[in-house]
């Protein structure tokens, strides 16, 4: 999808936004001009003019005591519910809201009432036909002078088609995510790598995390993590794009700082979406790792019965710039350790970064210390509990055993692991693709080994 056609679908959002935020605002401020009206006329006649004025406003508009006892319901609410204002007041709304929204509804509600602010929730309102329910975006303001609170004002302003179009696409977006998550990663004796992903609790914040690990040749296993700016449809489409470009620049250079200035540029041919990554390569005879970021959180490494310590990293996000700044770093490991990749879904759910990271060094020592089978759930489960965050979470570990020695593989393992890299590489990256473009040679063919492939449910 095109940056043009995004900025339409944001601008008719906003639009919609801004619009309920119009007719809430009217409200409010028609019923602030009514109230200082009533002060100079008889009670009796100020309510009437309330009532026609309020009755025009082409949403559902009540006014509420301070206390948050509903006295008014405007025309708008009779002719959508069919229930007469009498019926209304007598009562309430609970009955018309859905049954699965209602707890959301007025746990909003009352902390409008404490906190003395404007409150807004999306919910589920029922029509006259008791089979049919709309989405509503439903707002309370305060009216009143000097700080006081002398009634309430609710607006609900339909947003139903807006709303459905909207979890389609997420929902779109959520199988999109689910069918690319990779289904097998390598592993040998004693380098084992495990993952975990954990989508959005909203469908509102489906997006662009994910993970990537593949045998190169028959010692070196590439793996990558990454996060797409944004949420939705987009969002996984520009990670599934730079998934296939991150694993094409890595079969052609095993340096991960250049891996990722190639995805960079080609990425600035075709997306304007601003992209974090993590990329390296493991050798699993020499035990070393060598790595680049482009503006993504720290590795993390855990030492065999030591501390976890995020690694140095340094890099700018791609897309960024039209030059990626970044480098690579070499790190030895140990029997025993483990290292963590993470995306930062993981350590911002609480709003307090500092704290998760806190927390995630300590989940990672917890989890190799105590040689649980999947390390990456473990970590999950001592962030997350048994909740799920706000945003997307991918998790990918590498646990390295006693010593680097490769197990026996089938050649129908071989074949299927070499068949599903070589399908993976993007025409953007092969010689006539980038390196045409901008001059860079970009090397053979690199040669595919006997990876062992641990295949996952």
């Amino acid at each position: 999808m095109t940056g043009r056609t995004r900025s339409k679908e944001f601008l008719i959002s906003s639009i919609v936004s801004i619009a309920a935020l119009v007719v809430a605002a009217t409200a409010a401020a028609l019923f602030l001009l009514l109230r200082r009206r009533d002060a100079h006329r008889a009670h009796a006649s100020g309510a009437i003019a309330r009532g026609d004025l309020l009755d025009n406003i082409p949403a559902l508009v009540w006014t509420m005591k301070p206390d948050g006892t509903a006295e008014f319901f405007n025309a708008a609410w009779t002719a959508f519910t069919g229930r007469s204002t009498a019926e209304l007041l007598r009562a309430g709304v609970t009955e018309v809201i859905h049954p699965d929204d209602r707890a959301a509804f007025f746990a909003t509600w009352g902390d409008a009432l404490r906190g003395g602010g404007p409150r807004e929730v999306e919910i589920r309102l029922r029509g006259s036909n008791a089979r049919e329910y709309r989405w509503h975006l439903a707002r309370a303001y305060p009216s009143g002078e000097s700080g006081g609170i002398d009634r309430w004002v609710g607006t609900a302003t339909d947003i139903h088609d807006r709303h459905i179009a909207f979890e389609r696409t997420q929902q779109v977006a959520e199988r999109l995510q689910e069918a690319l998550a990779p289904g097998t990663l390598p592993s040998t004796q004693n380098v084992i790598l495990d993952a975990t992903f954990v989508p959005a609790s909203e469908l509102a914040n489906v997006g662009g995390d994910w993970y990537d690990a593949l045998p190169l040749d028959d010692r070196t296993i590439f793996f990558a993590l990454g996060d797409v700016a944004g949420h939705g449809l987009d969002a996984a489409v520009t990670m599934s794009r730079v998934r296939q470009l991150i694993v094409g620049a890595a079969m052609a250079q095993r340096d991960p700082a250049t891996v990722l200035k190639l995805v960079n540029r080609a990425l600035a041919l075709q997306e304007t979406t601003i992209v974090t990554a993590v990329v390296g390569f493991i050798d699993i005879y020499a035990f070393t790792l060598r790595y680049a970021t482009a503006g993504h959180p720290a590795p993390i490494l855990v030492q065999p019965n030591g501390p976890a310590s995020s690694l140095q990293h340094f890099g700018t996000p791609l897309n960024l710039e039209p030059e990626l700044e970044t480098r690579t770093f070499e790190e030895r490991l140990r029997p025993g350790s483990l290292l963590v990749l993470y995306t930062d879904g993981l350590t911002e759910a609480t709003r307090d970064i500092f704290n998760g990271e806190r927390r995630l060094l300590l989940a990672a020592r917890v989890a190799n210390d105590a040689m649980v089978e999947s390390p990456s759930e473990a970590i999950r489960r001592q962030m997350f509990g048994n909740e799920r965050g706000h945003d997307d979470v991918a998790i990918l570990t590498v646990k390295c055993g006693g010593t680097p020695v490769l197990q026996a593989v089938d050649s129908e393992d071989t074949a299927i692991a070499t068949s599903a890299l070589r399908s993976r590489v993007p025409k953007t990256l092969e010689p006539d693709g980038i390196a045409g473009r901008y001059g860079h040679h970009l090397g053979g063919e690199p040669t595919v080994g006997k990876p062992t492939v641990r295949r996952r449910a």
